[in-house]
């Protein structure tokens, strides 16, 4: 992972494509139904059911299974710190993800959905979720450039499927993106600067001669 002023940078940026994605996308954009049309995989029953399955690896279930399973592991190892921040950034991103779902209140497409749904649309929950997930995963349990690339690439093809399946516009998938990346940066920095801090020790008093 980059070091502080390179994630400062990353938020950044991924904040600005973020608000793109949420001010640009949707219904009303002509590039976001020629991308969904595309991808949407209605029409080839092989590919849809690759993407079914893909997109349940940033279903609630597996996320959730993958959370539990590490916080317990690093709790019973006593790196309880870790277990603490872990599940708190996970469980503080899909809080925020499903606010932002309420916010924006995006209609999904109107095309065949080959799975069901019931929220809005705005950001994909999976995109986000799974990339949250995956990338602390990563970033906690090996802190690996490799560990990382895959948390990535996994969050890539579960948001991808999303289009696939027909029930996420393009920009909902980049949106939720956005979001997890910004998120687990923050959430890096904010572990950083509190480790370094009580890393520092206090000043012994001056002795009295």
């Amino acid at each position: 992972m980059p070091g502080s002023r390179g994630r400062i940078a990353l938020i950044g940026a991924a904040a600005l494509l973020w608000a793109a994605a949420a001010h640009f996308g949707g219904p009303a954009s002509s590039a976001d139904a020629a991308l969904l049309a595309a991808l949407h995989a209605g029409q080839i029953p092989g590919l849809a059911t690759a993407a079914r399955v893909v997109t349940e690896l940033g279903g609630w279930i597996a996320l959730t299974a993958a959370t539990a399973s590490a916080v317990i592991w690093l709790w019973l190892r006593q790196r309880r710190r870790e277990a603490l921040f872990l599940f708190l950034v996970v469980a503080g991103a899909r809080l925020a993800a499903a606010a932002q779902k309420h916010f924006f209140a995006r209609e999904r497409p109107d095309v065949a959905h080959l799975v069901d749904v019931s929220s809005a649309s705005f950001p994909s929950g999976h995109a986000a979720n799974s990339l949250v997930t995956f990338l602390v995963l990563a970033v906690v349990l090996s802190r690996s450039r490799s560990a990382v690339g895959l948390a990535v690439a996994f969050a890539g093809c579960v948001g991808i499927s999303r289009v696939m399946l027909g029930v996420h516009w393009p920009s909902d998938v980049l949106g939720g993106w956005a979001f997890g990346l910004a998120w687990v940066l923050a959430a890096l920095c904010i572990r950083d600067r509190l480790q370094s801090g009580a890393a520092i020790p206090l000043a012994s008093p001056p002795r009295k001669g």
